[in-house]
C-alpha cells in the first residue's frame, strides 16, 4: 500500500500511456499538488497528455530516467513501475542515487520489477536460461535488489548521509494466483539519515556477485513453491 499522496509532490518515471489499470499518472493527479510524468518514448507521453488533459497539476517530460534533473529534497513520493529491468547495472545505481536526492528527508520511493523472470509463467526467458544477446532486459533476483537498497548512499551539500529504509517488500499476489508467479515484485522505501559506509562496485555488486550469492536460494524458493503446487493438486 502506498503513502498517502494526498497534496504532495509526485514523480511518476516510466509513466506510459496512463490507464488507471496498469498506470498511475491519472490516479495521482486526483489528489496530488503536482504530478511530474516521465518516459522515454515521446508517443507515450502523449497519449498520457491527451488522457489527463482535465488536469492541470500535471507536467510531462521526455526524457531518459537516469538523466532526469529535479531539485534535490524536493519530491515527496518517486513512484516507478517496471523500470529498472530495462537499465544496465550501473544505470541503476546511478537512479537509486538520483532518487535519494530527490526525495525530501523521509520521502518514499516505490519500485516495481519482474524478478528472475517475465511476467508471464509461459515464456521460457529467465535470469538463469537468457542470454542478453536474445533480450536485454534484466531480469535480476529480488534479493539483489534488497541488497544495493540497504547498500546504497547519498552525501548532501550539508554533509549529511542519507540511505533507503526498507519498509515492505512483497510479490504482487495477483501473479501468484493467476501465474503461480511470486517474481513480480515491488517495494516501498524512504529516505533516513544513515551512517556512512564504503560502497564498493555496487554495479558488479548487483550484476554478478550478489546474484551469484543467492541464486540458490532463490531455486530454494521455486523447489517449495512447485513441492506446494504439487500438495495443493
Amino acid at each position: 500500500m502506498l503513502p498517502s499522496f494526498k497534496n504532495k509532490f509526485v514523480v511518476d518515471i516510466g509513466a506510459g500511456i496512463g490507464l488507471v489499470i496498469l498506470r498511475f499518472t491519472t490516479e495521482f493527479a486526483k489528489k496530488a499538488r503536482k504530478v511530474v510524468s516521465t518516459d522515454f518514448v515521446a508517443s507515450f507521453i502523449e497519449k498520457n497528455r491527451e488522457r489527463n488533459v482535465a488536469f492541470n497539476n500535471i507536467e510531462w517530460r521526455v526524457g531518459d530516467a537516469v538523466k532526469l534533473d529535479f531539485e534535490e529534497g524536493s519530491i515527496d513520493i518517486v513512484f516507478t513501475n517496471w523500470l529498472l529491468m530495462y537499465l544496465v547495472d550501473e544505470e541503476v545505481v546511478q537512479f537509486l542515487i538520483n532518487a535519494i536526492k530527490w526525495l525530501r528527508p523521509g520521502g518514499y520511493l516505490h519500485l516495481r520489477e519482474s524478478c528472475s523472470e517475465p511476467s508471464s509463467k509461459k515464456s521460457n526467458n529467465s535470469l538463469h536460461s537468457i542470454s542478453d544477446s536474445i533480450n536485454p532486459t534484466k531480469y535480476r533476483l529480488s534479493s539483489a535488489y534488497i541488497q544495493l537498497l540497504k547498500s546504497i548512499n547519498f552525501k548532501s551539500k550539508d554533509g549529511t548521509v542519507w540511505g533507503f529504509k526498507i519498509h515492505w517488500a512483497s510479490s504482487v499476489n495477483v501473479y501468484i494466483q493467476k501465474n503461480a508467479n511470486w517474481r513480480q515484485v515491488h517495494w516501498l522505501v524512504s529516505k533516513v539519515p544513515k551512517k556512512e559506509k564504503f560502497m564498493p562496485n555496487l554495479g558488479t555488486m548487483l550484476g554478478e556477485k550478489w546474484p551469484e550469492e543467492q541464486k540458490e536460494w532463490d531455486n530454494k524458493l521455486d523447489l517449495a513453491l512447485n513441492e506446494n503446487q504439487n500438495v495443493c493438486k
